[in-house]
Protein backbone atom coordinates (compact mmCIF):
# COMPACT_ATOMS: atom_id res chain seq x y z
CA UNK A 1 0.00 0.00 0.00
CA UNK A 2 1.89 3.21 -0.89
CA UNK A 3 2.30 6.08 1.38
CA UNK A 4 -0.64 8.02 1.12
CA UNK A 5 -1.15 12.27 1.15
CA UNK A 6 -2.40 14.03 4.48
CA UNK A 7 -2.78 17.27 5.84
CA UNK A 8 -1.04 18.24 9.40
CA UNK A 9 -3.93 18.93 12.05
CA UNK A 10 -6.85 17.01 10.84
CA UNK A 11 -9.55 16.17 13.25
CA UNK A 12 -9.58 12.25 12.31
CA UNK A 13 -5.72 11.93 13.60
CA UNK A 14 -6.44 9.92 16.68
CA UNK A 15 -9.60 8.19 15.65
CA UNK A 16 -8.51 4.88 15.81
CA UNK A 17 -9.09 1.83 18.60
CA UNK A 18 -5.60 0.19 18.63
CA UNK A 19 -4.67 -2.90 16.39
CA UNK A 20 -2.21 -5.55 16.12
CA UNK A 21 1.21 -5.13 17.38
CA UNK A 22 4.79 -6.46 16.52
CA UNK A 23 8.15 -5.40 18.14
CA UNK A 24 11.07 -5.06 15.98
CA UNK A 25 14.39 -6.21 17.15
CA UNK A 26 15.67 -2.30 17.01
CA UNK A 27 13.00 -2.41 20.17
CA UNK A 28 10.51 -0.18 18.36
CA UNK A 29 6.59 -1.04 18.14
CA UNK A 30 4.71 -1.41 14.90
CA UNK A 31 0.98 -1.08 15.23
CA UNK A 32 -1.80 -2.30 12.68
CA UNK A 33 -3.59 0.75 11.60
CA UNK A 34 -4.35 0.55 7.58
CA UNK A 35 -6.52 3.51 7.90
CA UNK A 36 -3.39 5.67 8.72
CA UNK A 37 -2.23 8.10 5.73
CA UNK A 38 1.65 7.05 6.96
CA UNK A 39 1.08 3.47 7.17
CA UNK A 40 3.77 1.35 5.06
CA UNK A 41 2.71 -0.98 2.59
CA UNK A 42 2.30 -3.80 5.42
CA UNK A 43 -0.45 -0.96 7.30
CA UNK A 44 1.86 -0.73 10.22
CA UNK A 45 2.78 2.67 11.42
CA UNK A 46 4.96 3.22 14.73
CA UNK A 47 3.33 3.08 17.90
CA UNK A 48 5.21 6.07 19.57
CA UNK A 49 4.23 8.21 16.82
CA UNK A 50 0.21 6.98 17.01
CA UNK A 51 0.27 7.86 20.85
CA UNK A 52 1.80 11.43 20.03
CA UNK A 53 -0.75 12.03 17.30
CA UNK A 54 -3.75 10.76 19.55
CA UNK A 55 -2.23 13.13 22.27
CA UNK A 56 -2.06 16.37 20.45
CA UNK A 57 -4.74 15.46 18.57
CA UNK A 58 -3.33 15.82 14.76
CA UNK A 59 -0.98 13.96 12.58
CA UNK A 60 2.81 14.89 12.34
CA UNK A 61 4.05 15.93 10.04
CA UNK A 62 6.88 14.47 7.77
CA UNK A 63 10.06 16.05 9.51
CA UNK A 64 8.74 15.81 13.41
CA UNK A 65 10.85 13.14 15.40
CA UNK A 66 9.05 11.25 18.58
CA UNK A 67 11.96 10.80 20.84
CA UNK A 68 11.95 7.94 23.80
CA UNK A 69 12.88 9.61 27.46
CA UNK A 70 15.58 8.00 29.37
CA UNK A 71 16.22 5.21 29.90
CA UNK A 72 15.49 5.11 26.37
CA UNK A 73 12.90 1.97 26.45
CA UNK A 74 11.51 2.29 23.36
CA UNK A 75 8.75 -0.14 23.93
CA UNK A 76 7.53 1.85 26.34
CA UNK A 77 5.17 4.15 24.63
CA UNK A 78 2.73 6.05 26.94
CA UNK A 79 2.94 9.30 25.97
CA UNK A 80 4.13 10.84 29.28
CA UNK A 81 7.81 9.27 28.01
CA UNK A 82 7.74 10.88 24.73
CA UNK A 83 9.03 14.34 23.45
CA UNK A 84 8.31 15.54 20.20
CA UNK A 85 10.77 17.24 18.10
CA UNK A 86 10.27 19.88 15.05
CA UNK A 87 13.12 17.55 13.05
CA UNK A 88 15.45 14.80 13.09
CA UNK A 89 18.40 17.73 13.56
CA UNK A 90 16.88 19.15 16.52
CA UNK A 91 16.59 15.32 17.91
CA UNK A 92 20.10 14.73 16.66
CA UNK A 93 21.52 17.45 18.44
CA UNK A 94 19.32 16.39 21.80
CA UNK A 95 21.28 13.29 21.94
CA UNK A 96 24.88 15.23 21.45
CA UNK A 97 24.11 17.70 23.93
CA UNK A 98 21.81 16.17 26.65
CA UNK A 99 22.24 12.37 26.81
CA UNK A 100 25.04 11.45 25.22
CA UNK A 101 27.27 14.56 25.04
CA UNK A 102 30.31 15.01 22.88
CA UNK A 103 33.38 16.43 23.18
CA UNK A 104 31.66 19.35 22.31
CA UNK A 105 29.96 19.79 25.09
CA UNK A 106 31.72 18.21 27.92
CA UNK A 107 32.02 20.75 30.86
CA UNK A 108 35.32 19.42 31.11
CA UNK A 109 36.81 20.00 27.36
CA UNK A 110 35.34 23.11 27.37
CA UNK A 111 36.86 24.45 30.27
CA UNK A 112 39.91 23.28 28.94
CA UNK A 113 39.64 25.42 25.79
CA UNK A 114 38.80 28.43 27.80
CA UNK A 115 41.90 28.18 29.89
CA UNK A 116 43.70 27.44 26.83
CA UNK A 117 42.39 30.49 25.36
CA UNK A 118 43.77 33.07 27.37
CA UNK A 119 47.19 31.47 27.12
CA UNK A 120 49.02 33.48 24.16
CA UNK A 121 52.11 31.18 24.42
CA UNK A 122 49.72 28.36 23.10
CA UNK A 123 48.34 28.08 19.39
CA UNK A 124 45.04 26.91 18.27
CA UNK A 125 46.39 23.69 17.07
CA UNK A 126 48.36 22.84 19.88
CA UNK A 127 45.62 23.36 22.43
CA UNK A 128 43.62 21.36 20.77
CA UNK A 129 46.37 18.05 19.89
CA UNK A 130 46.88 17.97 24.12
CA UNK A 131 42.67 18.32 24.31
CA UNK A 132 42.87 15.55 22.44
CA UNK A 133 40.26 16.95 19.96
CA UNK A 134 40.05 18.67 16.45
CA UNK A 135 41.02 22.52 15.80
CA UNK A 136 37.41 22.35 14.13
CA UNK A 137 35.82 21.45 17.93
CA UNK A 138 37.79 24.14 19.43
CA UNK A 139 36.36 27.01 16.73
CA UNK A 140 32.74 25.54 17.33
CA UNK A 141 33.46 25.84 21.46
CA UNK A 142 34.85 29.04 21.23
CA UNK A 143 32.14 30.11 19.07
CA UNK A 144 29.45 28.33 21.59
CA UNK A 145 30.35 29.86 24.27
CA UNK A 146 31.42 33.06 22.60
CA UNK A 147 35.25 32.77 24.35
CA UNK A 148 37.78 34.89 22.93
CA UNK A 149 40.91 33.56 21.89
CA UNK A 150 44.64 35.32 22.36
CA UNK A 151 46.47 35.11 19.59
CA UNK A 152 49.73 33.37 20.29
CA UNK A 153 53.05 35.78 20.11
CA UNK A 154 54.80 33.79 17.04
CA UNK A 155 58.65 34.82 16.86
CA UNK A 156 60.26 35.11 13.10
CA UNK A 157 62.61 32.68 12.56
CA UNK A 158 65.92 33.67 11.68
CA UNK A 159 66.41 33.80 7.62
CA UNK A 160 68.68 31.20 6.03
CA UNK A 161 67.97 32.83 2.65
CA UNK A 162 70.31 35.47 1.25
CA UNK A 163 68.50 39.09 0.64
CA UNK A 164 67.68 40.10 -2.90
CA UNK A 165 70.81 40.97 -4.92
CA UNK A 166 70.51 44.66 -6.05
CA UNK A 167 69.97 45.22 -9.73
CA UNK A 168 73.24 45.24 -11.96
CA UNK A 169 75.53 44.46 -9.27
CA UNK A 170 77.36 42.12 -11.96
CA UNK A 171 78.16 45.55 -14.01
CA UNK A 172 81.63 45.36 -13.22
CA UNK A 173 82.52 41.46 -14.43
CA UNK A 174 80.23 41.99 -17.44
CA UNK A 175 83.60 41.61 -19.66
CA UNK A 176 84.17 38.61 -17.69
CA UNK A 177 80.92 37.35 -17.65
CA UNK A 178 81.00 37.72 -21.60
CA UNK A 179 84.19 35.95 -22.14
CA UNK A 180 82.74 33.07 -19.98
CA UNK A 181 79.80 32.95 -21.65
CA UNK A 182 81.25 32.74 -25.00
CA UNK A 183 83.91 30.62 -24.28
CA UNK A 184 81.88 27.35 -21.92
CA UNK A 185 78.35 28.65 -22.18
CA UNK A 186 75.57 30.16 -20.29
CA UNK A 187 74.47 27.99 -18.00
CA UNK A 188 78.16 26.97 -16.60
CA UNK A 189 78.82 30.66 -16.24
CA UNK A 190 75.42 31.27 -14.08
CA UNK A 191 76.25 28.16 -12.01
CA UNK A 192 79.82 29.51 -11.50
CA UNK A 193 78.53 33.45 -10.31
CA UNK A 194 75.35 31.80 -8.52
CA UNK A 195 72.85 33.30 -10.57
CA UNK A 196 70.15 31.44 -12.42
CA UNK A 197 70.31 31.06 -16.46
CA UNK A 198 67.65 32.83 -17.24
CA UNK A 199 68.67 36.27 -15.22
CA UNK A 200 71.65 35.86 -16.89
CA UNK A 201 70.52 35.63 -19.90
CA UNK A 202 68.72 38.93 -19.33
CA UNK A 203 72.05 40.35 -17.91
CA UNK A 204 73.66 39.80 -21.68
CA UNK A 205 70.76 41.16 -23.20
CA UNK A 206 70.93 44.36 -21.53
CA UNK A 207 74.86 44.53 -21.72
CA UNK A 208 75.11 43.94 -25.08
CA UNK A 209 72.31 46.82 -26.18
CA UNK A 210 74.48 49.08 -23.68
CA UNK A 211 77.87 48.04 -24.85
CA UNK A 212 76.73 47.26 -28.81
CA UNK A 213 77.98 44.73 -29.21
CA UNK A 214 77.98 42.78 -32.03
CA UNK A 215 74.81 40.50 -33.19
CA UNK A 216 77.25 37.66 -34.09
CA UNK A 217 78.46 37.61 -29.94
CA UNK A 218 74.74 38.07 -28.86
CA UNK A 219 73.37 34.94 -31.06
CA UNK A 220 76.33 32.48 -29.90
CA UNK A 221 76.32 31.84 -26.09
CA UNK A 222 72.64 30.32 -26.82
CA UNK A 223 73.39 28.80 -30.09
CA UNK A 224 73.97 25.32 -28.63
CA UNK A 225 71.34 25.07 -26.23
CA UNK A 226 68.63 25.89 -29.05
CA UNK A 227 66.48 23.10 -30.24
CA UNK A 228 67.79 22.13 -33.87
CA UNK A 229 64.85 21.52 -36.32
CA UNK A 230 64.16 18.00 -37.04
CA UNK A 231 64.77 16.80 -40.58
CA UNK A 232 62.09 14.47 -42.73
CA UNK A 233 62.98 11.47 -44.71
CA UNK A 234 63.23 13.45 -47.82
CA UNK A 235 65.65 16.46 -46.04
CA UNK A 236 62.67 18.88 -45.46
CA UNK A 237 62.71 20.43 -41.96
CA UNK A 238 60.44 19.47 -39.80
CA UNK A 239 58.61 22.11 -36.89
CA UNK A 240 59.27 20.49 -33.79
CA UNK A 241 55.68 19.77 -31.85
CA UNK A 242 53.89 21.44 -28.98
CA UNK A 243 53.89 19.22 -25.74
Amino acid sequence: MPRRKFRSGSPDAFRYTGGHTKTLKSGYVLEYCPDHPACNARGYVPQHRLVMERHLGRYLTGRERVHHRPPGVRSDNRWQNLELYESQAAHIAHHHRVEQPTKRYQPAVVAAVRQAAADPAVSLKTAAARIGISHTTVWAILKDHQIPWVSAQHKAPPRTTPKRRPPGYLDAKREAIRKSAMRVGVPQTAEKYGVHRTALNKMLRRWSAQDGWSGEFARRPYSQWRRKPQRGRRGQSVKPSKR
